[in-house]
């Protein structure tokens, strides 16, 4: 392991340089330590590089402050001291000649920061940047594009200060540049220097507001490849499709083995599952024998966690190793989200649950709430004609359409191997990663039997899967908050099958309300009652409505289902396509996110799309949508 570490980590000299850039002829990825201090990266060929010279000895300067270039796909740490100068200016040129050759122009960016006077008793101050061209000798390019770009970082929402340096140097006040105008000139080498100032850091102690950093550098990385991607638009002849392509598409195994760890902890908080009672049929008959006026007792599963230790072993995984700025604010938020979800489970069935609960789904907008209320009073209950017996499908002959359904989709990629299960502890239907669980009693209306079948297997176990198949685990897991996205769509996998019924309408809108209630304080009897009473639903159903938001203590998750379809109505008519929301489970948010790791080809599109999106009619389904439907329009079309 000694002898690994000295091969990795050599001086920089000629032959060094030399032997790098033989590897960057060849486009092969370069990762290397460097004495006494330093790195370099270059993930392939790319028209620029991002340079941060960083002291070998702090001498009082805080340490970290690389971390401001190490997110980018092309980048070199190098020791600031003068008797490294030359060689490290060797190297730099040698790059950038060759990388010029290649593409008929290159940009050096190189970063650097400045001491602001910021304590951690003083009020947050805004972002600070100077942008810092060259000297007139050197050739020139239009910086606007990094202006405005970091403009838009904000610090507790306020806009950055970004200005323009008068003196003409585009490198450390106490460094000399790393090529010579001359050398610029002749092989159409551009230079930059943004000077970042450090109001993450207490000036006092030298430590980090974390939180901060992480803002800045996100941002920066961000407005440094929007700058290269105009760049090369103006200067040479690479076009990359898009200013997220700029960026690293071979992550360090760091980050691959924290994703699995933080995966290994979200499988094991099934928070649905474990908030569900397992005693609902038996609930039902004491509540009816006590004519609805006494609140029903529900039994729950053992907790199959250990709180404390789970959440030491969260805390554990050191997310600070992660050099990727997107990566590491991904895994910052899925760390907090995993810690809530623990303390969630932990105070099920307790008075503590509904406020964890509002902190994982959110809370219910007035917006919601009026529509849902104009969905009851407009959409109007199914009343069986006379003698008339409505077609339903057991448990066990709804499990044999499950089974021929998942057979579809094993027919087209044999990896998806879901399972279906009949139980006796659970009520409807739901999916626990590869499951479907039937409850034995459960009676399906026949014409939604399609309808369900689409909700269940078409979307949460098609994106269960394809999260499998991509190469972060917790696309399969499920990143925090990613209900919303997964209940619209499968919502509206119903509407494109033709499967929202009145009844179903009514009961997304009971929920939503129901919610409201729940977290203005009322009790489970009147929640019933308001159900019954004012909204003439039959007491069964009511039941299972108001069990399912007050079980655990309160689960809101029943909220999201209508909102996620609002959002994605939206979303469709705006020109959204379709199959990036099936890649796994993610929430809304993360859209982005999974956009530029599609860009930087780190995700994969989908394995395998639902049946409703490829039979033959989905076009004109899809065609609606983006032509725009409302949840309005919907009340007026759906019926039983």
């Amino acid at each position: 392991m000694l002898k690994r570490t000295q091969k990795l980590r050599r001086d920089i000299d000629e032959s060094l340089a030399r032997e790098l850039v033989e590897r960057i002829k060849v486009n092969k990825k370069i990762r290397r330590s460097l004495k006494p201090v330093g790195r370099i990266h270059i993930d392939r060929k790319l028209p620029f590089l991002c340079v941060y010279r960083k002291p070998s000895s702090q001498n009082g300067i805080a340490d970290g402050d690389e971390k401001l270039v190490m997110g980018e796909a092309s980048y070199l740490i190098a020791p600031a001291e003068e008797e490294f100068h030359d060689n490290t200016s060797f190297l730099v040129m040698e790059i950038a000649r060759t990388l010029a050759d290649q593409f008929g122009a290159f940009l050096l960016i190189e970063v650097w920061t400045k001491p602001i006077t910021t304590t951690a008793d003083m009020p947050a101050s805004p972002s600070r940047f100077k942008i810092h061209p060259p000297p007139l000798d050197y050739p020139q390019i239009n910086n606007e594009v990094l202006l405005e770009s970091l403009k838009k970082i904000r610090v507790q929402k306020q806009p950055a200060v970004v200005t323009y340096s008068r003196v003409m140097r585009h490198h450390p006040r106490d460094l000399k540049p790393l090529i010579s105008a001359k050398e610029a000139e002749e092989n159409n080498i551009h230079c930059v220097g943004i000077e970042v100032g450090d109001i993450y850091r207490d000036s006092n102690t030298m430590t980090d507001f974390p939180r901060l950093r992480a803002q800045i550098w996100r941002g920066l990385s961000r407005s440094i490849k929007r700058l290269v991607f105009d760049f090369v638009q103006q200067k040479s002849t690479f076009r990359p499709p898009h200013y997220h392509a700029l960026g690293k598409k071979s992550l360090v195994k760091t980050v691959w083995s924290i994703d699995e760890q933080l995966a290994a902890i979200s499988q094991q908080l099934d928070l649905v599952l474990m908030a569900t009672p397992t005693n609902t049929k038996e609930a039902y008959e004491e509540f009816k024998k006590r004519h609805f006026e006494k609140q029903p007792k529900f039994l729950y599963r053992p907790l199959s966690i250990n709180p404390g230790d789970l959440k030491r072993q969260l805390y554990s995984i050191n997310i600070d190793k992660i050099e990727d700025p997107a990566m590491a604010q991904l895994f910052q938020l899925q760390q907090r989200g995993l810690d809530n979800k623990i303390s969630l489970m932990a105070d099920r069935n307790t008075s503590r649950f509904i406020y964890g609960s509002l902190q994982l789904y959110g809370p219910i907008e007035e917006y919601h709430v009026e529509l849902s209320r104009f969905i009851l009073n407009n959409v109007k209950r199914h009343k069986a004609e006379k003698g008339e017996k409505p077609d339903l499908v057991s448990a066990p002959e709804f499990a044999e359409y499950a089974e021929r359904e998942l057979e579809y989709y094993r027919n087209l990629v044999p990896a998806f191997d879901g399972k279906v299960e009949i139980r006796d502890d659970i009520p409807g239907v739901l999916v626990s990663g590869d499951t479907l669980m039937i409850s034995d009693y459960v009676k399906i209306n026949r014409k939604r039997v399609g309808a369900v079948l689409q909700h269940e297997v078409g979307t949460h176990m098609l994106t269960y899967f394809n999260g499998q198949a991509q190469p972060f685990k917790q696309l399969q897991t499920g990143l925090i908050g990613y209900d919303e996205l997964q209940e619209g769509l499968a919502v509206l996998a119903e509407v494109l099958h033709q499967g929202l019924s009145s009844t179903r309408l009514r009961t997304l809108a009971a929920r939503v309300l129901i919610t409201k209630m729940l977290i203005d304080g009322v009790s489970f009897i009147e929640a019933f009652r308001e159900l019954t009473s004012r909204y003439n639903f039959p007491r069964q159903t009511a039941f299972k409505i108001v069990t399912r938001v007050y079980r655990g203590g309160g689960l809101t998750k029943d909220s999201v289902y209508l909102r996620g379809l609002i959002w994605l109505l939206d979303y469709f008519r705006k020109g959204g396509e379709p199959d990036i929301l099936y890649i796994g489970k993610y929430p809304i948010p993360f859209m982005p996110f999974i956009k530029e790791m599609m860009w930087r080809n780190v995700i994969k599109p989908p394995m395998v799309l639902p049946r409703y999106l490829t039979e033959d009619d989905s076009d004109n389904g899809l065609t609606v949508l983006k032509e725009g439907i409302s949840i309005e329009d919907l009340c007026s079309k759906v019926s039983d």
